[in-house]
């Protein structure tokens, strides 16, 4: 029998199968749609609790570019807000000068765990800030390398 004189019998089975498909379909979608949203919920949850904490905190990519900022840090260092810290203090850097930015990576990147590091950072109007550094070295395949530092004095 050609594909094109099929039995009504199997074209009711195809259609069974479809339906079956579409509505597993269905079911993915909706419990995706479920991840998703608690995701969300869950990111817009900690980007809060980070807002609330009074201690400047930073993610720092490997070369010390501001991947997040609290605003906390942005009102330690003359920042009006967290976003401008991630734009500006990405172009005029966070830390003094290069030397002290390599200086202080390169010493994160030599302990395992946490570590304190004395450094000199920039305030958004040029003036140098000194600063005590509580920072962490985290890498994975996904990822790559960044840092998380909080400003403890």
């Amino acid at each position: 029998m050609t594909h094109q004189h099929r039995g009504k019998t199997e074209l009711a089975g195809d259609v069974v199968a479809l339906r079956k498909q579409v509505a597993d379909l269905k079911e993915e979608a909706t419990a995706r749609r479920r991840v998703e949203d608690a995701l969300r919920g869950t990111a817009e949850e900690l980007r809060a609790h980070l807002d609330g904490v009074p201690v400047p905190l930073a993610r720092l990519a490997a070369n010390g570019d501001p991947l997040l900022a609290n605003p906390a840090l942005a009102r330690r260092l003359g920042y009006a807000a967290a976003r401008e810290v991630l734009g500006l203090g990405a172009v005029l850097g966070l830390f003094v000068d290069r030397t002290e930015r390599e200086r202080v990576l390169c010493r994160l990147r030599a302990v395992e765990g946490e570590t304190e590091v004395e450094t000199v950072l920039r305030r958004k109007d040029g003036a140098p800030m000194a600063a005590r550094l509580l920072g962490r070295r985290t890498a994975d395949a996904a990822h790559g390398e960044w840092f998380d530092v909080a400003v403890v004095g």
